[in-house]
């Protein structure tokens, strides 16, 4: 018989499995990541004055930005961005296994968690909008009028994520409300909770005089004729694959049940593969193959022992927790620099970029403005502790409708600026807009180069 207090046990238990595995992969990752570091930059950039859009362009939309720059106002590092982060993956975790578990059982909703932790890239405004699409998927399970005000409000914050994803995933959620019966009478509650998030949004641009330059940025840019970010990685394949045999085996579950929780679950999981769009990664594709995991074990039902699932769960925990901690022994900690206490790094790399900062402030002595320009940017503003509102965020796509070099042609009029910039494009120039580097050639001259980079000034 099952008791109250065995379920307990059992889900702290998986709760203590899950937000060890997290805390162990996200605080003992060695520093140098720039899915990580590009966030993180932009979360102290908030957190020193600049504001998303009146301040620095970008394509994103400004909440996990936002949220993220809080507790760097306590005090900015990554070591504190990094506890932030692996609290806001614990939840997502723990949500990911209440669903799951309440779908299937409790080991499998472990087993599907823990492959969904152990698989876990960098905290971006992805994991924080699925994050509040898991607990709109929770509130459907007792909907009544004040959780559909509140999924309604969720849904505005994830919008507030992800413009193109958070705009479907109301768009989705509206289509399932209209299709029950039973649901429809919740739908005005829902807009009105959407509504409210999306007029206070609306304030906030008015009040930080960010209101054009946002629309510029997050719409025009996308639909206009601006690069593109497309990217397709083999890391991907496999997800891609469980992806696919989770929509069919959802598909099936539909046809043979007729269950609302069934279809509530596809229409979710249709949302979030629109995550890997346009970057079909393993980190994109992550969320939905862990969705749509839930269905293809769900069919396993009874076929599998509970003796094989726990050895699973215990072969995924510990590859988890191997990719967390395989790189540790090369690493060591330098507190040398304010924002990288406590933070394994590898000794190489900050030599390497302390070489860089020292040519830059050499030129810098000689009155000279350097303007860099390259993927690691966010590194050296972090160890210079400085932010840049241009060329922190100077990547394909970034700028709204706004001609990239145009930046660069500004700087130029200036006599004593320099341009950083690497000539190996596939290794350290690959996120810089196109045709850049060539303008830079064609306009300047080498003036010193250390490794791939090169210091050039206007010929």
């Amino acid at each position: 018989m099952v008791t109250a207090g065995s379920d307990r046990k059992k889900i702290i238990t998986a709760a203590l499995i899950l937000v060890a595995l997290v805390f162990a992969k996200i605080m003992l990752r060695p520093f140098g990541a720039l899915d990580e570091l590009w966030v993180y930059n932009l979360s102290r950039g908030v957190a020193m004055g600049y504001l998303p859009y009146r301040d620095v362009a970008m394509e994103t939309m400004p909440l996990y930005y936002l949220v993220f720059s809080l507790p760097l106002l306590l005090y900015r590092s990554l070591f504190v961005y990094r506890i932030a982060t692996a609290l806001m993956f614990s939840a997502l975790a723990i949500s990911f296994y209440r669903i799951s578990s309440k779908m299937t059982d409790h080991l499998r909703g472990l087993l599907a968690s823990s492959v969904f932790v152990a698989l876990m890239d960098y905290s971006t405004y992805n994991g924080l909008m699925v994050l509040l699409m898991f607990f709109v998927f929770i509130l459907f399970g007792r909907l009544n009028t004040r959780n559909a005000v509140i999924a309604g409000v969720l849904s505005g914050f994830a919008i507030l994520c992800r413009q193109t994803s958070g705009v479907l995933f109301v768009i989705a959620v509206l289509c399932f409300m209209w299709f029950y019966k039973s649901f429809r009478k919740y739908i005005l509650p829902f807009l009105i909770g959407w509504t409210v998030i999306m007029c206070m949004f609306a304030v906030y641009l008015l009040a930080t005089d960010s209101f054009a330059a946002f629309w510029d940025c997050c719409l025009f840019a996308l639909i206009g004729s601006n690069e593109t970010n497309s990217i397709f990685l083999a890391d991907g394949i496999t997800a891609g694959v469980i992806a696919a045999a989770g929509v069919a085996a959802s598909i099936y579950l539909i046809r043979k049940n007729h269950s609302k929780d069934d279809v509530l679950h596809l229409v979710f999981g249709l949302v979030l593969l629109t995550i890997a769009v346009p970057i079909v990664d393993l980190m994109h594709m992550l969320y939905s193959a862990a969705w749509f995991l839930i269905p293809i074990l769900k069919l396993v039902d009874n076929k599998v022992s509970g003796s094989f699932l726990k050895i699973t769960i215990a072969a995924v925990s510990a590859v988890g927790l191997f990719l967390g901690v395989f790189e540790l022994p090369q690493t060591c900690l330098d507190n040398r620099y304010r924002e990288l206490w406590m933070i394994p790094v590898r000794s190489s790399e900050i030599e390497y970029y302390e070489q860089l900062i020292s040519f830059n402030s050499r030129f810098v002595e000689e009155g000279k403005h350097v303007v860099i320009l390259t993927s690691g940017r966010c590194i050296i503003s972090i160890m210079t502790d400085s932010f840049d509102t241009v060329y922190d965020n100077y990547f394909i796509a970034n700028k709204g409708t706004r001609g990239p070099i145009s930046f660069i042609e500004e700087d130029m009029e200036n006599p004593d600026v320099m341009f950083l910039i690497p000539d190996d494009y596939e290794e350290e120039n690959w996120t810089n807009p196109r045709g850049v580097l060539s303008y830079i050639q064609s306009e300047c001259e080498p003036v010193e180069r250390y490794d791939a980079f090169v210091w050039y000034a206007p010929g």
